[in-house]
């Protein structure tokens, strides 16, 4: 079971983003996306869902510590987004 920082940090790289690139898409500095994935600070629920949306996984997955899938709820997710 991954925590929030590990999953934050395997999506951005599976989206092939930079902490700079999800940063600027999610409207934050690079310094509070290296907190969210140092587990410094956790992202209020809109900057969540901005992060979920950017990175095509779903708050779910994101924040349940027991679902390993990134494709959990990731269509339903995108559905809610459009």
């Amino acid at each position: 079971m991954e925590r929030f920082p590990e999953k934050l940090k395997l999506a951005r790289k599976k989206a092939q983003m930079t902490q700079a690139d999800l940063a600027e898409r999610i409207g934050v500095t690079v310094r509070s996306v290296t907190d969210y994935e140092r587990g410094a600070t956790v992202p209020r629920a809109k900057k969540l869902n901005l992060i979920a949306k950017a990175l095509g996984v779903s708050t779910v997955y994101l924040t349940n510590d027991a679902i390993d899938d990134p494709e959990f709820g990731a269509r339903v997710q995108q559905k809610m987004n459009q």
